[in-house]
């Protein structure tokens, strides 16, 4: 475990991490739509199912055949969704990813925060770049870059397996916390509301940012937590990853 400076920085090109921004998080957003739209679809195709029963079979089975079609649209759309997330997939060294992190947070940003990393060196079978992208999307959309010194701590944990079941067995996960700013009476988890309503109202940026870094998260049975925005004094944020041979 270590405290780095800023002086071990990696040097980042900023083009290239930009395309990936751009590119990555359009993919992990078309997949969110895909997951969505395939679960209403399926609802429909069950409905039509059951309605054949009470008459207008013509009309019942076009509405059975838009529908496939849609599905089938819907399911490509996913497969190229997910098709961006699995690439460059390995196993990753989750302290070489936040120092990538600690870099790209210094470029681009008039406000130059002081990052000061605290981390342990764990390995974890996600997409360096994908779990980069994460903690960019949140970061940076957030806002949290605006507010001076930002901390980020890496460690091992033994977190409960289901955090639903009342189930007593855990598993080792990295635990990544991510603060700054203000951390007393922050907003409960907003994640919950986001993903649940966020194809039915207009959403501001830091909401798609957090939608997308969710996205990422879930495929690998990660989990998320995000508290505060860009009206909030603090910002923290949690992330948890399953973890590789112990993670060492």
């Amino acid at each position: 475990m270590s405290d780095l400076g800023m002086g071990t920085t990696p040097t980042v090109d900023n083009d290239a991490m930009q395309h990936l921004h751009d590119v990555a998080a359009l993919g992990c957003l078309l997949n969110a739509i895909a997951h969505d739209l395939n679960n209403q679809l399926t609802n429909l195709l069950l409905g039509a199912d059951q309605a054949q029963y009470g008459g207008g079979k013509a009309a019942i089975d076009l509405m059975v055949n838009q529908a496939e079609r849609i599905t089938e649209i819907t399911r490509s759309v996913q497969a190229l969704g997910q098709a961006n997330m699995d690439r460059g997939r390995e196993t990753t060294r989750l302290a070489d990813v936040c120092r990538r992190w600690a870099a790209w947070m210094q470029l681009g940003t008039d406000a130059e925060p002081e990052i000061m990393l605290h981390v342990e060196d764990l390995l974890s079978d996600i997409s360096a770049d994908n779990l980069l992208l994460a903690l960019t999307l949140i970061t940076r959309s957030g806002g949290l870059a605006t507010r001076g010194r930002v901390r980020l701590e890496l460690t091992q944990q033994e977190v409960p397996r289901s955090s639903w079941s009342g189930s007593t067995e855990t598993l080792p996960m990295g635990v990544l916390r991510l603060t700054s700013g203000d951390q007393e009476n922050l907003p409960e988890n907003r994640l919950k509301g986001v993903v649940e309503e966020f194809f039915f109202r207009e959403h501001p940026s830091e909401d798609v940012g957090v939608m997308a870094a969710w996205e990422i998260v879930r495929k690998v049975r990660g989990r998320l937590t995000v508290q505060g925005d860009t009206a909030s004094r603090g910002q923290a944020v949690v992330l948890m990853l399953p973890l590789v041979d112990g993670g060492r």
